[in-house]
């Protein structure tokens, strides 16, 4: 039996704040293998994402990081992206994981050859005594891209037909997909598991995201493994931050579930951060039309005071359910620190009766 080799990923790149999620793109395999060098993360995968009842059954204890560089008998390298022997009740069996950033067509071949290759090393290296069988393998395939995926999940799909008396000795793989923005979009109500709350929050819309931040915090509350905690907590304030560049990201979870409990405070800057993101660019294009540094100034000024009155049509039409006629009109006359003050008050959850009544200001 070797021993357990931890992933040492490089740091994420930084992501453009466009579209409001926390995306995982090119460096998907860091962040990946810094979630699942840990046996406890490895046990939530199989529990919360393997369709089978001895999958909940994982014993972190006994979870063991292999060996995933192959050197063939002609001594070319092959790499795995991460192999692990875990133990699932009174099953012991070996997990080869995948992340895939964009589709792959030849994955099942891939995969076919990769559980060749463990086989072979274990083989290589005597983890198998004298008669003892090949022991079962789960291919398992991670997959963050945007679009379906659509690459089949079997080899016999991608080779020929054969002809009679052929078919049974055709090769046959298989593999595991877990299609993580496929699942974020279907997934609803809240999270059972961690790894099903983090990758919620990686692939849904910001403010819906957070809300699933005081599970996470809760969870990593649970948790001795100091080593775990940090790096669960860096990678959400990592793509917390990247996402929402500009925006101050406390530096422990801790501070964000208390920032979190405060009724619409969750991170007031965000939220004006994405209406004022819209605004600047409306106003942008407005000013490039204009072609003149005075009508840009303009433009981006008109950008930023519009988006403000959305922010608080927004923010009055969830308390109220709708927004009174004399609400609009308000809101509509108001300049920029106006709105600025009435978004403040709105989110500390002065109610909008009592605000525009009294014209707060």
């Amino acid at each position: 039996m070797r021993s357990v080799t931890r992933a040492r990923g490089a740091a994420p790149k930084r992501f453009a704040p466009v579209a409001y999620t926390f995306r995982m793109r090119a460096d998907h395999d860091t962040s990946s293998r810094q979630l699942f060098a840990y046996p406890e993360l490895v046990c939530e995968l199989l529990a919360g994402f393997v369709p089978y009842p001895w999958a909940s059954r994982c014993n972190a204890a006994t979870c063991e990081r292999v060996n995933a560089s192959y050197a063939s008998d002609a001594g070319h390298q092959r790499h795995d992206d991460m192999v692990w022997r875990v133990r699932c009740g009174a099953r012991e069996l070996y997990l080869v994981l995948e992340f895939q950033s964009r589709q792959e067509r030849w994955m099942a071949l891939r995969m076919q050859v990769y559980i060749g290759l463990l086989y072979q090393d274990l083989l290589k290296q005597g983890a198998l005594g004298n008669g003892d069988p090949l022991p079962p393998v789960l291919p398992l395939v991670l997959y963050n891209g945007a679009e379906r995926w659509h690459a089949s999940l079997r080899l016999e799909d991608l080779a020929r037909p054969a002809p009679a008396g052929l078919r049974g000795l055709q090769p046959r793989q298989r593999y595991l997909l877990v299609d993580l923005a496929g699942y974020a979009k279907a997934a609803s109500g809240p999270p059972d598991n961690i790894l099903k709350a983090l990758f919620r929050a990686a692939h849904m819309p910001s403010s819906e995201g957070l809300e699933l931040l005081p599970f996470i915090s809760r969870w990593l509350g649970s948790q001795q493994n100091d080593a775990l905690r940090r790096t669960v907590a860096s990678w959400v304030r990592t793509h917390l931050q990247h996402q929402f560049e500009g925006i101050k990201i406390p530096s422990t979870l801790e501070e964000v579930h208390a920032m979190y409990g405060r009724k619409f405070a969750t991170f007031e800057e965000l939220f004006e951060y994405e209406a004022i993101q819209k605004g600047l660019r409306k106003g942008l294009e407005q000013g490039l039309e204009q072609g003149l540094e005075q009508g840009l100034r303009q433009g981006l000024e008109q950008g930023a005071r519009q988006a403000r009155q959305d922010l608080v049509r927004e923010l009055v039409q969830r308390s109220l359910g709708e927004l009174p006629a004399a609400m609009a009109g308000l809101i509509e006359a108001a300049d920029t620190e106006q709105l600025k003050s009435w978004t403040g008050k709105l989110l500390d959850g002065v109610h909008p009766v009592e605000l525009f009544n009294g014209q707060a200001r």
